[in-house]
């Protein structure tokens, strides 16, 4: 029995939408590979002028998986759940729209190559459109001071073999390969059985670029890992990354700061027995305007006395800057107390940090009695230390592949991300958020350091293997070691100047369509 063309498509829609979900949100990296195939194959056969909708129904989906969790943070907020219920639609509407862009604009594009026996060029130039879109949309959400980017290729970040690729091309490379692989699948499954046998001869050399893509894609990745086992392991830093697992109105009732201390000086404790060099703490681990007699400071330094270990402690700070306010920060403290290097947050969370209105605002001044006085810094530069430059970035920041180029750029030998993400209830949130400093740690070179308050934090090293994690929603002192680096990747020397390459990709159709055939 033939199953009905409509419950196909709506099949289709819903396995793509659902496989690209899962494999940002959940890290299933091998669905990343396939996802796009359902609504690929069903748009072929549609009108042009619909061809849009199953791009836009799967987009939906995908977005109402992403953006989920903003619901329950609202409500923990006190500000309801409804006005995260309608921010998650809105965001999910916006993914549908770029969905539904790409697979009209792909489609077009593909039935005027095949008229001109050209549909092979679609492998390079379909993703471009891909990269493309994906690129303005992460600015999109860069602009508006959201985290947790869908893009594609964060999916690969569990998967260190498949990642590699991110120090030549970005992250953007990677979702560019991932998308060859599903537009070469499409066109060797739609034209096994078709005629003529030029469509034939099509599919063929699609199913041949997929196993070539993948072949080079896989292997060069292994032998970039291969590498790795000859990585010298000298001058090590040792660390211990503090995961308070403070509640956020714990952290902010001014009645519980006793507990909130001495849960602290528990953890620096742990620490102090791994004598560490170096102790990380998390965003915001002390939320009221941090001196330099600050007590709880004071007191962590005396409990890892015995290890001299110099701290990076993320907290509030005064800003000095004209209209006053305050800033999210990251300190560098001395075993003495001296503090010689600050770094204040620049891009804002939108919610939390800047943008609010009442009654929101006046929620979110219960969760962070600073954020309507937060003000953005003005600096990106790296932190100079007595171990080199680390570069730092707090919270969503890490999402910005550009400011974290330019750290390294700028000397950063070792790449910090202090994160607070205690307000999200679900824990794939967290996930996405840990999986972001893979990319960045293979992207840029650089061993990666992140710290987060209801985890996860961890360690990754310049090769994007994970070294160590901890279990998220656990008070925890983990302890580890990195390494300061040096040198520049391709993707650190030009960042984004494959996106131009792709530009210039998707410009292959029209060039077909405005030249006429010799």
């Amino acid at each position: 029995m033939k199953m009905p063309r409509r419950t196909l498509i709506c099949m289709a829609m819903a396995a793509s939408g659902l496989a690209m979900g899962a494999a940002v949100s959940y890290g299933t990296w091998w669905l990343a590979g396939v996802a796009l195939i359902p609504v690929l194959a069903v748009s072929r056969d549609m009108p042009l002028r619909r061809t849009w909708l199953p791009g836009a129904a799967a987009g939906a989906i995908q977005g109402a998986m992403l953006w989920a969790w903003i619901g329950s943070s609202t409500a923990l907020l006190d500000a309801g759940m409804w006005p995260g219920i309608l921010m998650t639609v809105l965001l999910a509407l916006c993914r549908a729209a770029w969905t539904g862009c790409f697979l009209l604009a792909f489609e077009a594009a593909r039935r005027l190559m095949a008229r001109r026996s050209c549909e092979p060029c679609m492998l390079v130039s379909g993703p471009a459109f891909w990269v493309i879109l994906e690129w303005v949309y992460e600015q999109f959400l860069v602009w508006l001071g959201l985290p947790f980017s869908a893009t594609l290729g964060y999916s690969q970040a569990w998967n260190p073999v498949t990642v590699q690729v991110a120090a030549l091309l970005g992250v953007h490379g990677v979702s560019f390969l991932l998308v060859f692989l599903n537009v070469a699948l499409t066109g060797w499954l739609a034209g096994r059985s078709a005629e003529p046998s030029v469509a034939r001869a099509a599919a063929r050399l699609s199913l041949i670029a997929a196993v070539v893509m993948a072949a080079a894609w896989g292997g060069g990745g292994a032998a970039r890992l291969a590498l790795a086992r000859r990585d010298s392991a000298t001058d090590l830093v040792r660390v211990a990354i503090l995961q308070g697992n403070i509640p956020p109105y714990l952290k902010y009732d001014k009645s519980k700061s006793n507990e909130l201390a001495q849960r602290y000086l528990r953890l620096g404790a742990q620490a102090n027995a791994h004598r560490p060099q170096l102790v990380v703490w998390s965003e915001a681990a002390i939320p009221w305007p941090f001196e330099d007699d600050d007590d709880l400071g004071s007191a962590m330094l005396e409990a890892t006395r015995a290890s001299q270990a110099y701290h990076v402690v993320g907290a509030v700070s005064r800003s000095t800057l004209p209209g006053g306010g305050c800033h999210n920060s990251a300190f560098f403290i001395h075993p003495d107390g001296r503090v010689t290097a600050r770094y204040d947050k620049v891009g804002l969370f939108l919610f939390t940090e800047r943008g609010l209105k009442r009654p929101g605002q006046d929620a979110a001044r219960r969760l962070h009695p600073s954020s309507r006085y937060l003000v953005p810094g003005r600096s990106l530069a790296p932190m100079d230390t007595p171990f080199g430059k680390f570069g730092v970035n707090i919270c969503n920041e890490n999402f910005y592949a550009r400011r974290v180029r330019r750290s390294v750029r700028d000397g950063a030998g070792l790449l910090l991300n202090l994160g607070n993400d205690i307000w999200i209830r679900n824990d794939c949130v967290l996930k996405q958020h840990f999986a972001a400093n893979v990319l960045r740690a293979v992207e840029n070179g650089r061993d990666t350091i992140m710290s987060n308050n209801p985890g996860i934090s961890g360690i990754i090293d310049k090769w994007g293997r994970i070294r160590m994690t901890s279990e998220p929603r656990t008070a925890v002192c983990q302890p580890g070691s990195v390494m300061m680096r040096s040198g520049q990747t391709v993707y650190t020397r030009t960042g984004d100047f494959f996106i131009f390459l792709c530009l210039l990709a998707a410009t292959i159709p029209l060039l077909i369509r405005v030249i006429p055939r010799l």
